[in-house]
């Protein structure tokens, strides 16, 4: 990985890596206010926004429907960013966020094997939380502290092995020290597998184009790539974003 690990990762299940201060507190605010832009969801108890594919939390699955067009130039930005960084090997197709008031958490879960692939990438907004970590076979218990602008990749046992979840509480304690917890947002990027992709034509959402916005993926790959991004800064621009973003950002 291209980004300076956190010592924090030594205390993470194998597979899973903390970088602290991913983005500028700049950055930050920029996604916050695309964000709230945007239509929160009340689908749930927590406020959520899908980009790329509907996730249907009742069925667990993403359905034939699912697809609701290409990430928008602004998450496409940070995808390039995470790519560079060696965080992600691909760009993502599917990206939720989720908004957490303080008192709100989410129970303990993998995502879903058959839907996404093998890496979930997550990265932290506005407040600080605490992430529990739960082997399914012996029960260990880990925590990391999901501090402002911090990004949390899980793969191989961390991915599959352990639970995740976030404690429904006001506050956490760390190292002693209580840690009062206000509005959080997080950016799960992730990548559709193909055996749950929806196929060319199906479900896109109107005015999109089916060729970018249900492609299949190719026999063995999972996920989609988007060689459109290739080209240096021009998606930055158009996003609004102050990232810069190296000849290797594209697609790997």
């Amino acid at each position: 990985m291209g980004v300076g690990l956190d010592e924090r990762c030594k205390g993470l299940p194998p597979g899973a890596v903390y970088v602290a201060s991913f983005i500028s507190p700049d950055e930050e605010a920029v996604l916050v206010r695309h964000l709230d832009k945007g239509g929160w969801s009340a689908e749930l108890k927590r406020r959520v926004q899908h980009f790329g594919y509907r996730y249907d939390y009742r069925a667990r699955a993403v359905s034939p429907d699912a697809c609701l067009g290409p990430l928008p130039e602004w998450l496409r930005a940070v995808s390039g960013r995470l790519v560079s960084a060696g965080v992600l090997g691909g760009f993502p197709d599917q990206v939720i966020a989720n908004e957490y008031l303080p008192g709100q958490g989410i129970r303990a879960h993998i995502d879903c094997v058959p839907c996404f692939g093998e890496r979930i990438v997550s990265l932290s907004l506005l407040s600080p939380c605490e992430m529990v970590f739960r082997q399914k076979q012996s029960g260990e218990k880990l925590a990391v502290l999901l501090e402002p602008r911090s990004v949390l990749a899980m793969t191989g046992p961390a991915r599959y092995q352990w639970t995740h979840e976030i404690p429904a509480r006001l506050s956490d304690r760390v190292d002693g020290a209580k840690v009062e917890r206000a509005r959080r947002i997080s950016l799960t990027f992730r990548t559709v597998v193909e055996t749950t992709r929806p196929v060319k034509g199906a479900g896109c959402a109107k005015g999109r184009r089916a060729a970018t916005c249900c492609m299949p993926a190719k026999p063995g790959v999972i996920g989609r790539q988007f060689p459109a991004w290739r080209a240096g800064h021009r998606s930055d621009r158009r996003s609004g974003l102050p990232f810069r973003r190296s000849r290797a950002s594209g697609p790997r």
